[in-house]
C-alpha cells in the first residue's frame, strides 16, 4: 500500500544509542520483471568510471566540511566532529529552543582533516530540544538539532 514504517529503539536493553547516518528512499513503479534496477546515480562502478575520477576522490570531496554530532539524546557531554576540506576558524554555539545562546566555545583555527569537538555546557541546563550552531570562519554556518534526556 505505499507505506513505510521505521523505527529507532534508543536506550532499550540491546542499543544504548541510535544513529543514521544517511537514509535514501527512492520510489519505483510497479515491477513487471523482478526487482528494479539500481539508479545510474547510485551505481559504484559509474561514480568510479565517471570522468576518469576515482570513487574515493568524489566520496571525500562529498563530506568535506561534515558535521555530526552525538550522542544524540545526550545527558552531559556532547561531541561535534568535523570534517574540514581545509584549515577554518570553528565557533560552536548550543542554542534553546528560543533561540538564545546557553553554550559558547570558540575553538579558534583547526587544521584540514577531521576534528573531534567536545561541548560541556552546564550540567544544570534542563532537558528538551536544542541546536547546535556552528560558525566557519569562512561565513558558512550550519545547525544541528540535539536533544537532552
Amino acid at each position: 500500500n505505499g507505506e513505510v514504517v521505521i523505527s529507532i529503539a534508543p536506550n532499550s536493553n540491546s542499543s544504548q544509542y541510535g544513529l543514521i547516518g544517511a537514509l535514501l528512499i527512492q520510489e519505483y513503479g510497479t515491477a513487471t520483471n523482478g526487482s528494479p534496477v539500481l539508479p545510474q546515480s547510485l551505481n559504484k562502478k559509474a561514480i568510479k568510471l565517471a570522468k576518469g575520477v576515482q570513487q574515493s576522490s568524489l566520496l571525500a570531496k562529498a563530506e568535506s566540511n561534515k558535521v555530526v554530532a552525538y550522542p544524540n539524546p545526550f545527558n552531559h557531554n556532547l561531541s561535534v566532529s568535523v570534517n574540514l576540506d581545509k584549515a577554518d576558524n570553528i565557533k560552536i554555539q548550543l542554542l534553546g529552543i528560543n533561540g538564545k545562546p546557553v553554550y559558547v566555545k570558540d575553538f579558534g583555527k583547526l587544521q584540514q582533516g577531521a576534528a573531534n569537538l567536545v561541548l560541556m555546557p552546564a550540567q544544570n541546563i534542563s532537558a528538551g530540544v536544542y541546536f547546535i550552531k556552528i560558525i566557519f570562519g569562512s561565513g558558512k554556518i550550519e545547525f544541528i538539532k540535539v536533544v537532552k534526556q
